[in-house]
């Protein structure tokens, strides 16, 4: 029998467009030999495939060759349609060069306008009726948070479109419940048979490498708590992996020796034993040299203006006056942060990656910026320290880290993660969102 899986913690852009033309299929055009699993995991197998049709004749494809695929063997005629098949195909291209690892949301941007000129004067996409493009364009929208966020801000055709389709076919409202009600009760029945947090980090060469990063700036909180115990089962839950604790020492006004210190005696009382312990300051001189890099390549620049003022800057993509500075001036100014002196205080550095990003996480987030008080472990060493979101990525590349376990609230932040280790050629650390 013709089945189709589903990786429902994969890119639901690309989940959903099968799933809508299979439900389609099934609630519409009564093509009941069709059967959908879905699976609650991040890829069916190691070799991150997240769709997989079997034509129930001995012939097994993936992802992107699925639709097609359907579509010649169960959809009416007017879907294999030549021209339709290319215009669909051209939209779902776009979208997915928007993903999760890239900043770059100009093709996705680009798709939308046409798109969004395309249904002036249109219910549907081509003709009077619902037809697959509408379904599988409507899907990738509906799958892509970034996408769909646009729709109400600046695409009014788009819109008007989006929700007519929603409202006037019910079956769609239902499979895009159906694939998060059927992962839910999946969780529901691991937890009650003993839970599982096989997150499928697959085969590492090496073994696993965790870290555990916590700010010695107090207790640690149940939340700390969460992470390092996870951190302590996808390392440990193998007889390879490695766990690494790593002290994000990179705040001296809020840091002290007694947090690190209470810090270390919970981790004992939870029975977690990091096999390495480092500390960020312990690479201050590497992510200085990395900066400097930076500046030397014009991906970032040093910045005077006042907080307020480049808070208000970033939240509407406004450009900072600062932003088309020399290398040899920002390093000039880098050089004076780092003296400490009073012209140097007035300055930071920002990464320059974008200006109006509809991800306001990579509208040129500060990477350095001066702090004059004595550091817990170094003293008056260093007067200028780096972000965490530098540090992370930066870190992790150079203490072998596999993979970077992360809560939701670094969601936005990830393509900074992918942009810093991109920029400066570092080796890649695979970063994951832990769902809460």
């Amino acid at each position: 029998m013709p089945s189709l899986r589903l990786a429902v913690q994969a890119d639901q852009a690309l989940l959903l467009p099968p799933l809508l033309v299979v439900a389609y299929l099934q609630h519409v055009k009564s093509v009941g030999s069709l059967s959908v699993e879905l699976e609650d995991v991040a890829a069916i197998n190691d070799n991150g495939i997240a769709i997989a049709f079997d034509t129930g004749k001995g012939r097994v494809v993936h992802d992107g060759h699925v639709l097609p695929c359907l579509m010649e063997a169960y959809g009416p005629a007017e879907w294999r349609d030549a021209g339709a098949a290319n215009e669909w195909a051209g939209f779902g291209a776009a979208h997915a060069k928007a993903d999760s690892t890239t900043p770059d949301i100009r093709p996705l941007e680009n798709a939308m306008q046409g798109l969004d000129a395309h249904l002036t004067l249109r219910s549907y996409y081509t003709g009077c009726s619902l037809s697959a493009v509408d379904i599988i364009i409507w899907g990738a929208l509906r799958g892509k948070k970034v996408a769909y966020s646009m729709i109400q801000r600046s695409n009014p055709n788009i819109s008007r479109w989006f929700n007519f389709v929603e409202s006037t076919h019910g079956w769609i409202v239902t499979a895009v419940a159906g694939i998060d009600a059927t992962a839910h009760q999946k969780r529901s029945l691991a937890s009650a048979a003993g839970g599982s947090h096989d997150i499928g980090l697959g085969h590492v060469k090496g073994g696993v490498v965790t870290r555990f990063p916590p700010e010695p700036s107090g207790f640690l909180h149940i939340g700390h708590a969460k992470a390092a115990l996870l951190n302590e089962c996808f390392a440990h839950g193998r007889d390879d992996g490695t766990l690494i604790c790593r002290f994000d020492d990179t705040n001296p006004s809020k840091e002290s020796q007694e947090s690190e210190d209470s810090i270390t005696d919970d981790l004992e009382m939870m029975k977690i034993y990091p096999d390495r312990t480092s500390h960020s300051s312990g690479f201050f001189l590497q992510m200085y040299e990395y900066c400097v890099q930076l500046l030397r390549e014009n991906k970032a620049y040093a910045d005077d203006t006042e907080y307020e003022v480049m808070k208000d800057q970033r939240k509407y993509g406004i450009k900072s006056k600062c932003r088309e500075s020399s290398a040899t001036d920002s390093l000039a100014r880098f050089e004076a942060m780092r003296a400490g002196c009073k012209e140097g205080t007035q300055w930071c550095i920002r990464a320059r990656i974008s200006i109006d990003d509809v991800n306001k996480c990579l509208r040129d987030p500060v990477i350095y910026r001066c702090n004059l008080r004595p550091h817990h472990r170094i003293g008056n060493t260093w007067k200028v320290y780096p972000t965490y979101d530098f540090c992370g990525p930066i870190l992790d590349s150079i203490e072998g880290v596999t993979h970077a376990l992360r809560t939701n609230e670094y969601h936005d932040r990830n393509p900074q993660y992918v942009w810093f280790q991109k920029a400066l050629g570092l080796r890649k650390s695979r970063s994951l969102i832990l769902r809460e």
